[in-house]
């Protein structure tokens, strides 16, 4: 029998709290010893149940819905003003739970989600969104963000195209040459 504080195993600790109770001309009761006896082991062996505790957290973790991205940035280099861009994010569910997107919010209106799957994603199953993105009205360096909104333990996730649009009309005029 593991020790108590004051020296003694569970049966002298239950005779004490028997003989306490009798002194007070109360009839001892079990569900107070059980009280007794948690809030003592709960003192001795804290470390071990905040251990246990944690140990449960990060297991529940580890098995929950989790997405891995194939390609979270696509780059697509240069496009000419008015072209549509449109890339397709594959992932996987490396997770051991199933995994429901609930929604693509994108940065600006340029940008927007085609499709993305509407049904859960199995354990170690793949999936696919894909996003346009309109360089109508559009100059220079760009970055479009989507953000995937699900129930992925690391939370929403963020897919992005990026690259330089060259304008529809060359603007700069060629300096005149003298003669």
């Amino acid at each position: 029998m593991a020790p108590f504080k004051n020296g003694g195993n569970r049966e002298n600790f239950f005779i004490l709290a028997t003989c306490r109770a009798s002194a007070r001309g109360e009839t001892p009761q079990i569900h107070n010893f059980s009280y007794i006896c948690i809030s003592v082991i709960c003192m001795h062996y804290k470390p071990l149940f905040v251990a246990l505790a944690l140990f449960l957290y990060l297991a529940n973790k580890a098995h929950a819905q989790s997405i891995r991205w194939e390609q979270a940035t696509y780059k697509f280099k240069t496009a000419k003003e008015g072209e549509k861009v449109v890339h397709t994010f594959h992932f996987r569910n490396v997770g051991k739970e199933p995994l429901l997107m609930t929604h693509v919010a994108v940065s600006c209106g340029c940008t927007t989600p085609k499709s993305w799957p509407k049904d859960p994603i199995r354990p170690g199953k793949k999936g696919f969104i894909t996003i346009s993105f309109d360089t109508s009205g559009k100059s220079g360096h760009q970055r479009k963000i989507a953000t995937v909104i699900s129930n992925a333990t690391e939370g929403d996730a963020e897919i992005s195209m990026e690259g330089d649009v060259l304008p529809r009309h060359n603007t700069v005029a060629a300096p005149f040459e003298k003669r």
